[in-house]
Parts: structure tokens; C-alpha cells; sequence
């Protein structure tokens, strides 16, 4: 498990006491119903904030890596999977910001009026069905994963509240601790301190990949999250997603981590345009417009001859089936024997 970071606070003076392994610590998850908050996989911009060596990830990226982020604004489908129960929730600026509906069947495809207090609040022993949507869903819609456990599989995450753990989660859940470590818009500020520290506990690898990546690159490709249209990152703390937890779950919260894939594919999409972009107004420059992209290709071509040898040239002239190729053999021999004395 990941080292929680405290700040220097006068505010976190009791922390300690919340520690399970404090004598007078409270034990967390102790209930039979646990709160969730939500939040998101998403592309990260600093290679230290990807979690995949202590959390589970749905899957990895090349590009950039996958980590944890605050929810894009749009709804959150919960199916309860004993009572069958649909929830409907409104998400706004990362937070859950209404219920607006709750029930075994949908009949209106008009949800807007909020009904409940907006906080996730499940068994412990529950599988819920979750998915994050940019639109609402209709009440047909609705209806089809309620309905349907094929559609439901298909279309919502499943996730069993039963395999979290107090210290390491689960399978799409973190700790609060976890969470603080490793939530983009929460740890980015202490990891560049970190990076700029080398006394710090950062990973020596992470470090020297971001010094390495601010070294070669141009300050325009080094504009943190220049994917995002519009910009949605933004430095945050802990105590406003720990606002939204009821008193009584203080002790008993888990972060819930929903796929985004429609993000994620829309920001790598994004951040494609972005380095297109980069290459042709390369490619299209120098002393004269197209000079760069032409002297980069006889580059090129002249390195790969650099690094034929007479053995190679022997072989591609033994592949060819061009005429002139096989005439010539002579004359190329005579050509190797002059630039390489001792062949």
C-alpha cells in the first residue's frame, strides 16, 4: 500500500488516531453498509501518478498512462444487483450533485428533480452494476438493463463491495489513502514537489523519466493535459471529495472507479490531432517551406547505406529480380572493394 502523504497541517494533528494499528485508532469499514465516491479512469500527464505496480488497472496505454481522475460531468447508472434497484444520479464538477431517480422500473424519460440526498450508500455484501454516461439514458434504456442480465453485463461494470479490503481495496475500489496518493487532481502538486526533491520518496525511474521528457521536448508539448477540450484539470484537495461523506461513514468510504472508455478514447483522439499537428508544421518547415521533411528523408537514406555492408549488398542484389541489379553485381563489388579496402 502507498505511504499517505499528510501534509503539514495543524488540522491533521488527530490523524493518527483514525489509524487502525493506533491502540485508540478507529478500524475502518466496520459497518454492514459502506459510502461511495465516485471517480474515474483517465489518461494522466505525469508518468508518476500511473498506478498499474499497486493498483489494478483495467488496462494500459502507450501514449500516455492510465491513472485515476475526478469524473467528467454527466450521470452515473447504479444497478443494486439483489434488489435489482436502479439509481440515477447527476454528476457536475466531479461530484455526485442529485439522485434523481431510484426504483425496480423507469417510466419517464424527464428525470431532472432531484429526490434524495445524493450519496452512494450500499451492503457491503452487494454486486452493483455501475456505468458513468455523458447523456442520460432514456427510460427504455433503462429498462433494458433491468430487464436483461446479458444487457447489463454488456453495458454496466460489475463490481462486488464484498472482496474490498481495509488496507488495499478491491477490484475498481481504493482507499481513502489510496486515493489520496494516486488521484490526479489531488497528488500532482506533491509529486512535482517531489520530483523537484530528490530527498523526497519518489521513484527514482518516474523522476528521471519526467527530467528526461522536460529536457527533450518543446515547452508547447509540455503543456500539461493539452488533450482535454475543454480543460477539466484542475489542483483540488482531499477535503472536497471528503465533504461529501455522511458523519456516520467517516470511517466507512470507498472510492469507486468507473471506466470511461469514451473519455479515454476521445482524449487519446485529441492528443493524436495535437501530435499530427506537431509533425506537419515540422515537417512543412527549415530555411525553406518542406526543407525539414526533405532533409530528414536523404538523411535517413544516407544512413541505411552507412550501415550496408558488402554482405548485405550481396543479398539484396541476390533477392532482386531487376535486371540492371544483376548486370551490375561486378561493378558493385568493385564500389565495396574501393570503399572497404580490407573486404
Amino acid at each position: 500500500m502507498s505511504t499517505a502523504f499528510w501534509p503539514k497541517n495543524p488540522n491533521n494533528v488527530n490523524l493518527s488516531r483514525d489509524d487502525a494499528r493506533n491502540s485508540m485508532g478507529t478500524c475502518p469499514l466496520m459497518k454492514t453498509t459502506v459510502q461511495l465516491i465516485p471517480l474515474r479512469y483517465g489518461i494522466v500527464d505525469n508518468p508518476a501518478l500511473d498506478p498499474a505496480s499497486e493498483v489494478a488497472m483495467p488496462y494500459s496505454l502507450g501514449a500516455r498512462p492510465l491513472g485515476i481522475r475526478l469524473l467528467r460531468d454527466g450521470w452515473l447508472y447504479v444497478i443494486e444487483g439483489s434488489s435489482g434497484t436502479l439509481s440515477e444520479y447527476r454528476i457536475e464538477d466531479g461530484l455526485v450533485s442529485a439522485m434523481l431517480w431510484q426504483g425496480r422500473e423507469v417510466f419517464e424519460d424527464d428525470r431532472e428533480a432531484p429526490i434524495h440526498e445524493p450519496r452512494l450508500i450500499y451492503a457491503k455484501t452487494s454486486t452493483l452494476y455501475v456505468t458513468y454516461s455523458e447523456v442520460p439514458w432514456t427510460a427504455k434504456k433503462c429498462q433494458q438493463v433491468l430487464s436483461s442480465t446479458f444487457e447489463r453485463n454488456h453495458f454496466m461494470q460489475a463490481v462486488d463491495l464484498s472482496k474490498a479490503k481495509c488496507d488495499t481495496g478491491g477490484p475498481h475500489l481504493l482507499t481513502p489513502d489510496m486515493t489520496e496518493h494516486w488521484l490526479a487532481e489531488v497528488a500532482t502538486e506533491r509529486i512535482e514537489a517531489e520530483q523537484q526533491n530528490p530527498a523526497t520518496t519518489l521513484a527514482e525511474h518516474a523522476d528521471t523519466t519526467q527530467q528526461r521528457l522536460d529536457a527533450e521536448l518543446p515547452e508547447h508539448e509540455r503543456l500539461p493535459y493539452l488533450w482535454e477540450t475543454p480543460a477539466r484539470f484542475a489542483q483540488t484537495s482531499m477535503n472536497r471529495l471528503t465533504g461529501c461523506i455522511h458523519p456516520q461513514y467517516r470511517h466507512d468510504t470507498l472510492y469507486l472507479v468507473l471506466e470511461d472508455t469514451l473519455g479515454v478514447m476521445r482524449d487519446l483522439a485529441n492528443y493524436q490531432d495535437h501530435v499530427v499537428g506537431w509533425i506537419d508544421d515540422w515537417s512543412n518547415g527549415g530555411a525553406k517551406p518542406g526543407h525539414n521533411e526533405r532533409d530528414y528523408v536523404l538523411a535517413c537514406y544516407i544512413e541505411s547505406l552507412s550501415q550496408l555492408n558488402a554482405q548485405d549488398v550481396k543479398t539484396l542484389i541476390g533477392e532482386s529480380t531487376d535486371a540492371a541489379h544483376i548486370h551490375s553485381t561486378g561493378t558493385t563489388r568493385c564500389i565495396w572493394c574501393w570503399k572497404t579496402p580490407w573486404g
